[in-house]
């Protein structure tokens, strides 16, 4: 939730946002920016009890409609947790958005 809020305030702050289990927080008012945003890459278990996948992807269609790109990753049977899985797609997008 911080990562989305903060990269939606401060867009040119970041080079891409990686948002584990989360959503933007509400209310969300929309805005319009006219600096380079960040690409969205979010990870999320479709079991997540505490972030259901209509969640977010309400918010990453939200970020999109304001100019971002964003994309969703899922984890079949993962609720509010990180696997080994989903912690290696994550270390991948972050290093390939260093590179």
């Amino acid at each position: 939730m911080v990562a989305l809020a903060a990269a939606r305030e401060h867009p040119a702050d970041f080079g891409a946002v990686f948002a584990v289990a989360g959503a933007l927080p509400e209310p969300a008012v929309s805005r319009t920016r006219s600096v380079g945003l960040p690409p969205i890459h979010a990870f999320l278990g479709d079991a997540d009890p505490v972030f259901p996948s209509t969640t977010v992807q309400a918010s990453l269609d939200r970020l999109r409609a304001e100019g971002y790109t964003a994309d969703l990753r899922t984890y079949p049977g993962l609720d509010h947790d990180i696997s080994d899985a989903e912690a290696a797609d994550v270390r991948a997008a972050v290093e390939a958005a260093i590179r």
